[in-house]
């Protein structure tokens, strides 16, 4: 992830693994080993992935229940007072900006040279801020201040968040010099920056939804529900419908609530907003999988499937190929394209990726048995350089 792509997701896949290696060498300790069967693994899988969501269906009750409204309004109001605030800041920084660049132009152009009338005057007066503590203007004494700790007013609120808002730009801007413009070397020192704070949170991330989605799958495969799918035609139907149907129903609740004006100032609905988002991605991906899987029992989709197998049969290979083509497409040190693609232009590009590898995998896999990291995973996994040419028969 520092030497191609600082996003990559699959070294969040590799600890969940490690930890799912961990967990099935529990499993198969004398004191474990009663629930190492898939009724039990089922059990704890679908428990532990509802935990986050119940918490946060907790979070979302309670504040319906206890929060008054009039309370959230008014906070909502101040909200947008700040708002307009922080939109006046912006509108003068952009202005004393276009008033500087004049002026540097006129100084440049005509190369004028202001002077002041007199000896400047170089003694500094202290303000009331600099001047000692104990101190007043007239050489008395007052007392020491009283620190003030009363809620900041909505102008201070309204210049923090501006402050916020210009780091998050400045740090836009570093990030688009250095992959836009920078070498390899400052693309990758910049990786490796975003990467250590990606990796902070991945612990957090696979304990919560990636391990028990691991689990899930381990079950798929154990129980022979996936292999011998045309068996359990009613389950597959089940996840199709119910899953594509609520999923549907709780991503468009978030994307509701999180455009929302409040959301932005009131915690507890931002927390509802992601976890509704969150369990409606668990809902959409099983009813994607129950579609496929009944589809593949029609013999037309079969054909179709078909001719993508072989791109899921080199999977590590594509994917890894995906990185190294669009990395190259867009960071400065080849294409140099960052940040000036449009979506419906980035969709394109993949498009036209994935069919190329569509063809390429399909001609790869007829002289040859494994993708090239295919084959090199499974000789470090065997510990034995495995066959790679296609034997003719």
């Amino acid at each position: 992830m520092f030497f191609v792509w600082q996003g990559d997701i699959l070294h969040a896949y590799a600890f969940t693994g490690l930890l799912m290696l961990g967990f099935i060498y529990l499993l198969r300790t004398r004191y474990l080993q009663k629930y190492n069967n898939p009724r039990s693994i089922l059990t704890f899988a679908l428990w532990w992935l509802s935990i986050p969501i119940l918490l946060a269906s907790l979070v979302g009750v309670s504040f319906g229940v206890f929060v008054d409204n009039q309370s959230s309004l008014q906070q909502w109001q101040k909200s947008q007072e700040i708002r307009t605030l922080v939109s006046q800041l912006e509108t003068e920084t952009a202005e004393n900006k276009e008033l500087l660049s004049v002026l540097q132009v006129e100084i440049f152009e005509h190369k004028s040279v202001i002077l002041l009338d007199g000896e400047p005057n170089l003694e500094i007066t202290p303000t009331a801020s600099q001047q000692p503590s104990g101190a007043n203007s007239q050489g008395g004494t007052e007392s020491v201040p009283v620190l003030d700790i009363s809620e900041p007013t909505p102008q201070e609120q309204a210049q923090q968040i501006f402050e916020e808002e210009q780091e998050m730009a400045q740090n836009k801007i570093n990030e688009v010099t250095a992959l836009r413009n920078g070498s390899y070397w400052q693309a990758t020192e910049f990786r490796t920056q975003a990467s250590i704070i990606w990796a902070i949170f991945t612990p957090i991330f696979a304990l919560s939804l990636l391990l028990p989605l691991f689990l899930l799958g381990y079950w798929f495969v154990i129980s022979g529900t996936i292999k011998n799918h045309a068996q359990h035609p009613k389950l597959f139907t089940y996840m199709a419908r119910i899953g594509l149907g609520v999923g549907l129903i709780l991503t468009v609740a978030a994307l509701i609530i999180m455009r929302h004006p409040a959301v932005e100032h009131v915690m507890p609905l931002q927390a509802v907003a992601g976890v509704l988002n969150i369990a409606g991605e668990f809902f959409m991906a099983a009813g994607y999988l129950g579609l496929l899987v009944r589809l593949l029992d029609v013999p037309k989709w079969q054909k179709t499937f078909n001719k993508l197998a072989p791109m899921g049969r080199m999977a590590l290979t594509n994917y890894i190929m995906h990185s190294l083509i669009l990395t190259s497409i867009f960071y400065g040190y080849a294409g140099g394209f960052y940040g000036e693609i449009s979506r419906a232009l980035h969709m394109l590009i993949v498009l036209a990726i994935v069919l190329i590898q569509i063809q390429v995998s399909r001609w790869w896999l007829t002289h040859y048995q494994f993708g090239p990291l295919e084959w090199l995973w499974r000789s470090i996994t065997y510990k034995k350089w495995q066959s790679f040419r296609v034997v003719p028969s």
